[in-house]
């Protein structure tokens, strides 16, 4: 090697041609070529767009078609899955939209974005959703130290306060030993005159289990504002309940249970007898809103 090296030296070989590195570009005279981003990742919120800049070391000898591959195009979707550059314009940046999903989850997604062409090394740019759903929890869900039962049949509600629009995402209830068989549902109303007036949102009967108690319901507008939360349950269920809470939540129950063949949660109240509540159920909705 050090012979050659030398032959080459006295023979006028050029520094150029001892270089060690990417292909050289024809249409460059030997200058390597190469990808060139502007960043090297990106955070966008859901919702907005961020964007990326691409471009190319040196004229290419001919057009040049740059792939782009995505990870994770359900969140975080681009705007192009190829670019192609030419000697006129392999300088100018070429740019993509890379869109964040707006979506009813509490996590943010990442995603990979890599640019690749034919004899190149690859470019990545990694790229993450800022999440802006957040999910509140409104009512009495932590567990009182004590229980009391709920008498069947019976409709009793709360009233609770929504402070800003959302999305009816479920009810939830704490029944430290539930009957078995056990069924609850639940249901949410306006408030017209500090009594339940018109239906919101309701689930569907459900079995109860020992503990946390969780009932999906299909998406629901829900304004801001009062509301009451209302329970019934087909057998006599013990709940947490803190008897010596000193609140000034309102509580109703409806005049008239609900018999066998009634309509669960009709879509107005009806009549009950309301005031202030001398102690609270773990009773609780959850909603989200970005």
């Amino acid at each position: 090697m050090r012979g050659w090296m030398l032959l080459c030296v006295l023979a006028g070989c050029t520094p150029r041609s001892l270089a060690m590195g990417p292909a050289p570009d024809a249409a460059d005279g030997g200058a390597p070529q190469g990808l060139v981003v502007d960043v090297a990742s990106l955070n966008i919120e859901e919702g907005q767009d961020g964007t990326i800049g691409v471009w190319l070391a040196v004229p290419p000898a001919g057009p040049l078609t740059v792939s782009i591959q995505n990870s994770n195009p359900s969140s975080l979707p681009t705007s192009a899955s190829s670019l192609v550059f030419t000697p006129d314009n392999y300088a100018i940046a070429q740019r993509i939209t890379v869109h964040a999903i707006v979506d009813d989850d509490v996590f943010a997604h990442i995603a990979e974005i890599t640019f690749g062409a034919p004899g190149l090394s690859s470019l990545h740019v990694a790229v993450t959703s800022s999440n802006v759903t957040q999910i509140d929890t409104i009512g009495w869900s932590q567990p009182f130290a004590t229980y009391s039962g709920v008498r069947a049949s019976a409709v009793t509600c709360y009233q609770l306060h929504v402070e800003q629009s959302a999305t009816l995402q479920s009810f939830g209830l704490y029944a430290p030993v539930a009957p078995h068989p056990g069924e609850y549902a639940m249901a949410l109303y306006t408030s017209d005159a500090d009594k339940p007036g018109t239906l919101v949102g309701a689930m569907a009967a459900a079995s109860l289990i020992d503990g946390t108690n969780l009932g999906p319901v299909a998406d629901t507008a829900l304004p801001a504002g009062d509301m009451w939360l209302c329970l019934h349950v087909a057998q006599v269920t013990v709940l947490g309940h803190d008897l010596l809470a000193k609140t000034n939540v309102l509580s109703c129950v409806r005049d008239n249970d609900i018999g066998p063949s009634e309509t669960l949660w009709p879509s107005l109240f009806g009549s009950a007898s309301c005031g202030p509540s001398t102690g609270l159920w773990n009773l609780w909705i959850s909603a989200r809103h970005q």
